[in-house]
């Protein structure tokens, strides 16, 4: 269950680090003991959002219509598979 008052505590923080984070992806949500929680990863954003799903990265459009797998191809010095 959310606890309003401990969102509401935190959230001046939450908006710093949030301004702060501009090459990263946050996850925000609430722990089991109605805690804020953010992980954060060092992901940066293209177009839409990513997904990261056991150790594996997909970048999906807000549409849907592209759920492309992400991988570090290092002879190109990292790039997006299929594009």
């Amino acid at each position: 269950m959310l606890n309003v008052e401990k969102v509401r505590k935190h959230w001046k923080r939450y908006v710093q680090f949030v301004k702060q984070c501009k090459t990263m992806m946050m996850i925000s949500t609430i722990d089991e003991h109605g805690e804020p929680f953010i992980s954060y990863a060092p992901f940066v954003m293209m177009e839409g959002r990513y997904v990261v799903s056991f150790g594996q990265a997909f970048d999906v459009n807000l549409n849907g219509e592209r759920f492309t797998h992400v991988i570090v191809d290092k002879s190109e010095e990292g790039r997006l598979e299929g594009q």
